[in-house]
């Protein structure tokens, strides 16, 4: 990892020797970049510039090249604080010269000294340059020696005495301190600047105590003090040359205090540049593998997720193991990407690879159980449902033999608890496949020589009012009202038509007959005996033809789902009707729930549905019921299309399907029984 990122940083350090530096490149995301400043200057032909971030020394940039080494860094730091840092020699003595000025300002005239300084002036009244003192035991002899000279009656010794030992240590200490300021300036050079103008400045305060205890010393003639002395001037000591005197110096030591650190600074500098380039490098870096594994995410993204899900219904350790691993090793790549971790990333991007390729090429077939066993178990579940449609509930054989196909069903579903191994979806499909072929073998002996009758009859009318309605077409809109209105008159108007058709075609050829055959029909008898067969013929015509009508109208309401499905299969369109009149708010509610499941279905099947909502003369109708209108206009807006009708019945009865009339069913229940929808749970089987 390390080699890889000094390598990245060579990379960069190249880069930055063939192309521009540009500092703001490396700025942190919180660091605007009004706070880089710079300074350039040129040593021995190289061309260097400091950059700062926010004051900071950040950057020492040769010929645009940043420099990440102190053993570099510092001798160019070195000379640059020599050059341009190094204050020169009049900025020296400036500051010397006030401290000077201060020193002198000790012996300026006075009214009251002549031509004498007035601090020599005071020493020599106190007979201090006769006899200097720096202890109260000497003092005390120096202040003999003054009293005898100017009033030994009066003057106190003892007190003179502490006072000339107060100002004779001060204007002492003060000497020294000036002295050694004065020493320090003078023998400043590049390597002990620092220093020594430290030194001055902690010298000042010292100097200003001593200046302030001689200006305030009792020894003054000071017509405002009635304790002083009188035996000295005031001593007008400059403080405000010692104040110009501190602040150039401060401001010297402001100017160098680079040099004092410059070490440091290098290292700063060094360390700086190293973890700012080496970030710049982890962005790039970071930015590239990120890159890489977004695309690679994309990539392979329908695998996990078709993973994920197929882990939820079969049960393979092996494939979990995988799956496992994949999340796993996810989250391994983000946090090295994020860490800055980069070694090792592309082998984990093949690992990647070589994992969802396995795991694509298991999911070609992994599911093929599941959805095998699903979707037999929703056929069984479809097909019972319509073997309860079909099922007696007054004959308790069929009644017992459905309730055992149920009970068979609700075992098989108790085992079916996904994910679950392959072996197990095997066996419940065929455990599955078992009762599907009982259920059918139940629903099939249903079908009698009755609902064969029923089948052809049902296609001869419907065969005979599509054509019909068909033809009128051109002349009149054919919609469900239409159809509700005229369908049922159409097939006795065709049976009247065929059978006066028939009979007059007998009339034909019986007339025929007698013209032909007058010798032979000379006899009454045998007259009447072919009179007789014609009335027989018309009699068996007419009691077919209404034999025919009433089959036609039992058969009308007797379709099965099955023959529905295909009529249905027909169209791209349907209405649902969900008519709540009269029923409870329960009722009501489970109502719309279930066309909500049909139209759900339905949309599977490539079939759209506008529902009407009917509540007695009140309609709302659309694909969400929201348009409202009369029920009668709504009967009018209905299309001749397959009608789902839902209606409340305190009675639940089984679906009722029409396919010769209307293409229709009939649900109606209790909010219970509503609630199942069994007719939705068909449609998706």
């Amino acid at each position: 990892m390390k080699a890889l990122t000094y390598l990245a940083v060579f990379a960069f350090l190249f880069t930055s020797a063939c192309f521009s530096f540009s500092p703001s490149d490396y700025l942190y995301s919180s660091e605007p970049a009004s706070t880089i400043t710079s300074i350039k200057f040129i040593l021995n032909g190289t061309n260097y510039e400091l950059v700062s971030f926010g004051g900071v020394e950040t950057f020492l940039l040769a010929n645009s090249t940043p420099l990440n080494e102190t053993a570099k860094i510092e001798p160019v730091m070195s000379a640059y604080s020599m050059l341009y840092i190094y204050p020169n020699q009049s900025e020296i003595d400036a500051a010397r010269l006030a401290l000077i000025k201060f020193n002198d300002s000790r012996n300026y005239n006075t009214s009251l000294t002549g031509k004498k300084g007035a601090e020599d002036y005071c020493e020599q009244s106190l007979t201090l340059k006769a006899m200097p003192c720096r202890n109260i035991s000497t003092c005390y002899m120096t202040a003999t020696l003054t009293c005898m000279r100017y009033d030994p009656g009066s003057c106190d010794v003892a007190m003179l005495a502490n006072a000339t030992l107060e100002f004779a240590l001060a204007t002492t200490a003060l000497d020294d301190e000036v002295e050694y300021a004065n020493s320090a300036f003078l023998s400043m050079n590049f390597n002990n600047i620092v220093g020594k103008l430290n030194d001055i400045s902690a010298e000042v305060p010292n100097m200003r105590k001593n200046a302030d205890a001689i200006i305030g010393s009792k020894l003054r003639y000071d017509p405002t003090c009635g304790t002083c002395y009188a035996f000295c001037p005031i001593i007008p000591i400059d403080l405000n040359a010692l104040n110009d005197a501190s602040a150039k110096t401060n401001t010297l030591k402001t100017k160098v205090a680079v040099i004092s650190n410059i070490h440091k600074t290098s290292e700063q500098i060094a360390n700086f540049t190293k973890s700012r380039l080496e970030r710049k490098v982890n962005t790039v870096l970071s930015g590239s593998y990120g890159k890489t594994f977004t695309d690679l995410q994309a990539q392979v993204r329908n695998t996990i997720d078709s993973a994920l899900e197929a882990q939820k219904l079969v049960y393979d350790a092996s494939f979990n193991k995988d799956v496992s691993e994949i999340g796993e090793l996810t989250l391994d790549i983000q946090q090295s990407i994020s860490s800055n971790r980069f070694m090792g990333l592309n082998a984990d991007f093949e690992q990647y690879r070589i994992i969802t390729n396995r795991l694509n090429n298991t999911l070609k077939n992994f599911t093929e159980p599941y959805d095998s066993t699903m979707a037999i178990k929703e056929n069984v579940s479809s097909m019972l449902i319509m073997a309860e449609w079909v099922t007696d509930r007054t004959n308790l054989e069929e009644v017992t033999q459905y309730n055992q196909l149920k009970i068979d069903e609700y075992a098989i579903g108790k085992q079916f608890k996904p994910p679950m191994s392959i072996s197990s979806y095997r066996t419940l499909y065929y455990n599955y496949s078992t009762l599907m072929n009982e259920t059918q073998s139940y629903m099939g002996r249903h079908v009698s020589a009755k609902n064969t009758l029923y089948w052809l009859v049902g296609n001869i009318g419907r065969a005979s009012v599509d054509g019909v309605l068909k033809l009128t077409d051109p002349f009149m809109e054919v919609n469900y009202q239409t159809r509700k209105t005229y369908s049922s008159i159409i097939p006795p108007i065709l049976l009247i038509l065929t059978d006066f058709s028939l009979i007059s075609l007998a009339l034909v050829v019986f007339a025929g007959l007698i013209v032909r055959m007058r010798k032979y029909f000379i006899r009454r008898i045998i007259l009447l005996g072919w009179a007789a067969v014609l009335l027989t013929f018309i009699m068996v015509l007419a009691i077919a033809s209404l034999g025919f009508y009433s089959l036609l109208n039992s058969a009308s309401h007797a379709a099965t789902f099955s023959e529905f499905g295909s009529e249905l299969s027909k169209y791209n369109e349907s209405v649902i009707i969900i008519d709540s009149s009269n029923s409870t708010a329960g009722a009501a509610a489970s109502l719309n729930s279930c066309a909500g499941k049909v139209a759900l279905a339905l949309s599977k099947l490539n079939i759209s549905a506008v529902q009407y909502s009917i509540d007695g003369a009140v309609c709302r109708y659309g694909t969400a019921p929201t348009v409202q209108t009369t029920t009668e206009e709504c009967w009018k807006l209905i299309g001749d299309v397959p009608v789902f009708t839902l209606a409340y019945s305190p009675k639940n009865t089984t679906p009722q399907f029409s396919v010769v009339y209307t293409k229709e069913v009939l649900v109606a229940g209790d909010a219970r029984y509503i609630s199942r929808c069994d007719l939705a749970n068909v449609l998706k089987g």
